[in-house]
């Protein structure tokens, strides 16, 4: 099983990223999960975050995602700190690079897969700036 704990959810995704699996991408994310985005927009929903992900995958990024900490609470529930980077291939054929941190919330599901029920990717954002003071919920 890929996600059999939270370290190795993220390496799944990043293995999903570079085949250019966007569902596998999807599967790593619970169906109402939410994404904060490094520009501050909120992406609620799989299939929202996949097409977010579609996007992203369509530039050929080379990602990489190191996680720093994780803080198990209960058998359930992970809160994940991640370093980020990664170089995208602009439309004008310029490479991109980019990095920062993120905090994600993980959650075990009854199958025994950890899935991301939120991720803040503007968490400690390297180009300045920070994620907004409130992020609506509902």
């Amino acid at each position: 099983m890929p996600q059999h704990s939270p370290e190795a959810c993220v390496q799944y995704y990043v293995e999903c990223l570079a085949r250019g699996d966007l569902e596998g991408v999807g599967r790593i994310f619970e169906a109402e999960a939410r994404v904060m985005t490094d520009e501050g927009l909120l992406v609620t929903g799989r299939e929202a975050i996949r097409a977010l992900h579609a996007v992203f995958v369509g530039r050929h990024p080379k990602v990489e995602v190191k996680p720093q900490r994780v803080i198990l609470v209960g058998d359930d529930l992970a809160l994940l700190s991640s370093s980020w980077s990664f170089r995208d291939l602009l439309p004008s054929g310029e490479i991109a690079p980019n990095s920062g941190a993120s905090l994600s919330v993980l959650r075990k599901q009854e199958d025994g897969r950890w899935c991301v029920a939120y991720c803040d990717v503007h968490h400690g954002h390297s180009s300045g700036g920070g994620p907004p003071e409130h992020i609506p919920l509902d």
